[in-house]
């Protein structure tokens, strides 16, 4: 019952960790997941008011408002990372991988 719930905690909470690469040209390197006690609590939102990118190093991730957020505003971020894709795409691939 503990591995199933660990595994649980690692197929709904964990996150990619692929910064940018170093030149901003695309996708660096991929350190595979991570979870982080914040980054990890935070919910999802196809109208997201933050982003949230993987330190060059892949131990961290930060949080960054992508628009002005009112005192009390939930922050909160788009799980798929596609923010330009279509909503109904992102909800197809939300569906695929947090179930």
């Amino acid at each position: 019952e503990e591995f199933v719930r660990f595994t649980m905690v690692i197929r709904f909470n964990s996150v990619e960790l692929h910064p940018p690469s170093e030149d901003g040209s695309g996708p660096g390197a991929d350190y595979g997941h991570g979870l982080f006690e914040t980054a990890c609590r935070m919910n999802h939102s196809c109208k997201p008011n933050c982003v949230w990118i993987t330190s060059q190093d892949g131990r961290a991730k930060e949080v960054r408002a992508i628009k002005t957020i009112e005192e009390g505003e939930e922050l909160t971020i788009d799980y798929v990372g596609e923010i330009l894709e279509p909503i109904p795409q992102r909800r197809r691939e939300l569906l695929l991988t947090k179930g």
